[in-house]
C-alpha cells in the first residue's frame, strides 16, 4: 500500500512539474517577440519578417506568418520552457532576452530553417527586395 501511494505521489509530482514548466502564460506576438505574463519580450540574436502593418510587402507578411507559426509549434510541443532576461530593454521598451524550450534557444531552429536571420541590433536588412528574398539567411 505504501509503495502504491509513493508511485502515485511521484506521478502526480511529475505531472505538476511538467505543467509548471510549460504552464507559463506565453503569447507569440511574431517570430521574434513573445508576451510573458503580459510583458513583451524581444528575443535576442535573430530577426524575423514583420507582420502588418509594419510589413513592407506581401512576401514579408507571408514569411512573418510562417515564422510565427513555427515558433508557436516549438513552444506548443515543449516539456520545459524558460525565459532568460538580458537585463536590458530595446528602443520600444521590450525586455531583451532568450526563450529556451527543452534546453534549446528557440532562435536555433528558426535560423536553421531559414525563417530568421542573425541580428544583434542596429540596422536590419529588409525582406522585400528580390535580393533579400533570394538570399538564404542560413546554410542548409
Amino acid at each position: 500500500m505504501v509503495r502504491i501511494l509513493l508511485i502515485v505521489s511521484l506521478v502526480f509530482i511529475s505531472m505538476q512539474n511538467a505543467d509548471a514548466a510549460c504552464g507559463v502564460p506565453l503569447e507569440i506576438v511574431d517570430g521574434d517577440t513573445v508576451r510573458v505574463d503580459g510583458a513583451e519580450w524581444r528575443l535576442r540574436g535573430f530577426d524575423t519578417p514583420e507582420h502588418s502593418p509594419r510589413a513592407k510587402c506581401d512576401a514579408e507578411r507571408r514569411l512573418a506568418e510562417i515564422a510565427k507559426r513555427r515558433l508557436q509549434q516549438i513552444v506548443d510541443g515543449c516539456s520545459t520552457l524558460a525565459t532568460v532576461a538580458s537585463g536590458t530593454k530595446d528602443r520600444y521598451g521590450r525586455e531583451l532576452g532568450d526563450l529556451i524550450v527543452d534546453g534549446r534557444n528557440v532562435r536555433e531552429p528558426l535560423l536553421e530553417e531559414c525563417l530568421a536571420r542573425p541580428y544583434n541590433g542596429g540596422k536590419r536588412n529588409g525582406w522585400c527586395s528580390d535580393e533579400s528574398l533570394s538570399e538564404q539567411p542560413c546554410k542548409k
